[in-house]
Formats: structure tokens, sequence, C-alpha cells
């Protein structure tokens, strides 16, 4: 090999990364052509020293191979002890892979407060007795009562005594200011 050709290997060499060079090197001696290309281009005392260096590593790989094999060995061997042990116990291998809560679902938590209790009773246009908690949007059946005169206090279903009443209340209409005492109506028109 002329020492021109040697020198332009060994630029494009030092340029290429380790990955490459070792890519080069896997490629060359995975391939039974360019190993003898090789062989026949170096001295045969080299070639020896190659053989001897490469018996080395090739050693040293067995014996870490052998190593990590009975190191799987005994791993496995430990498992094994373990699922017996599981087993001596009364319990199912399997049914420890899987979380205790597992079977059971997860539900959102509801707001407190839950269903509101009815505060209104009224009958609606088909006669059936329905009720609204007070909250939320006014029922259609029961916006027709109120337009029609009757007042909110009509539909309570706990209607407070008239020990507990409370101060008069004011309403406004589309006519009069109402004001209620007790129960009692009293209707005063707009001055």
């Amino acid at each position: 090999m002329e020492v021109r050709t040697l020198n332009k290997r060994i630029n494009y060499m030092s340029e290429l990364t380790k990955e490459d060079e070792y890519g080069i090197i896997s490629r060359t001696m995975m391939n039974i052509r360019s190993l003898r290309v090789f062989a026949r281009e170096i001295d045969f005392e080299q070639l020896l020293e190659m053989q001897e260096k490469l018996n080395v590593v090739i050693e040293e790989r067995r014996e870490d191979a052998e190593r990590e094999a009975a190191e799987r060995q005994e791993l496995e061997a430990k498992r094994q002890q373990a699922i017996e042990y599981i087993i001596s116990l009364g319990l199912d291998p399997e049914s420890l892979l899987a979380p205790v809560t597992a079977d059971t679902v997860k539900t959102r938590r509801k707001a407190k407060g839950g269903v509101r209790k009815a505060k209104y009773r009224f009958k609606d246009e088909n006669g059936e007795i329905r009720e609204w908690s007070g909250n939320g949007k006014r029922p259609l059946a029961l916006q027709k009562l109120l337009d029609e005169g009757h007042f909110m206090e009509d539909f309570l279903i706990e209607k407070t005594k008239p020990e507990q009443a409370e101060s008069p209340r004011w309403y406004r209409s589309h006519t009069a200011l109402l004001q209620i005492v007790g129960g009692d109506k009293l209707i005063i028109p707009f001055c």
C-alpha cells in the first residue's frame, strides 16, 4: 500500500466520530471477504498479535456473559421461592400484581347538600301535583299560576304560623303594591 493512500485513510479516519469508526470496524470484522483483504495487506506477525488480543477480549466477554447468566438464574430461583412462599400463605400470586382498590370503582364526590328539599307545591295544567325547591328556573306551570294572580306564599309547603310571622312583606305587581301580613292579603293601589 502506498504511503499516500495510507495517509488519506488516516485523515479520513481522524474526521470520523467514534460511532462511525466502530461501525466501519464492525462491518469489516463481520464480513469474511473484507477480513481476507485486510489479512493480505497486513504482516503475518501483526495478524497473530491481533488474534491474541482478540482472543483476550473474547474471553473477557465470555466471562461477563457467564456471570450475567448466573445472576439471572439466581434471581429466577429467588423469584420461584417467593412465589412458593406466597402460595403457602394461601394467596394467589396474580392477585398481588393488581392494586387492592382495583375492584372498587372510583366515583367523583358529589357536591355537599345533595338534593334540595321542596319548598313549593302546586298543580300543573294537567292537575298533577308538582314540587319545586325554589332554586333554578321557575317552572312554567308555577309561573302561569303567578301570572293569574296567585302568590308564592300560597304554594309554600311549610307555611309560617302566626306567632312565627315576620314583619310585613311588600310585593309589587303590575297594578298595585301588595302587603301581606300573617297570610292576610291587602291590596294597596299605586299613588
